[in-house]
């Protein structure tokens, strides 16, 4: 066996510091993403300011609840975007208002499945920028 196997120097304690501090920042991170899920989980199918872990399955808004996940859905792909949170939301609603429109128009009023809707969202967002 040879010492080499086995020796450190300065470089491995630099490459150990480096995996502590990338822990360390990875584990806030991951606190702070389950922070926000708790956050809006009880924001939107509760409507309480809370970082309490409930199950949305325990919800009241009926048929509603659809809704949720497609309206934050859009507002965190218009945030992914680089849209602002304020102004995400409002163009979220406004998203999903024009889709259901188009496909209302479209189809018919009862004549279309939800998951249409995300589909002319692209189309929507060609025409705003436009």
């Amino acid at each position: 066996m040879h010492k080499r196997d086995f020796s450190s120097n300065d470089r491995l304690l630099l490459l150990s510091l480096f995996a502590l501090a990338i822990g360390v920042i990875s584990s806030v991170g991951a606190w702070a993403l389950l922070a926000a899920i708790r956050f809006f989980t009880n924001l939107f199918f509760f409507q309480t300011l809370s970082l309490a872990a409930r199950s949305p399955a325990n919800h009241h808004l009926g048929a509603w609840v659809i809704v949720v996940p497609v309206m934050g859905g859009l507002i965190v792909g218009l945030m992914a975007r680089g849209a602002p949170l304020a102004q995400a939301a409002v163009w979220g609603i406004t998203l999903h208002a024009h889709a259901g429109r188009a496909l209302a128009e479209r189809l018919g009023p009862i004549g279309y499945l939800a998951r249409e809707l995300p589909r002319e969202i692209p189309n929507l967002l060609d025409k705003l920028a436009h």
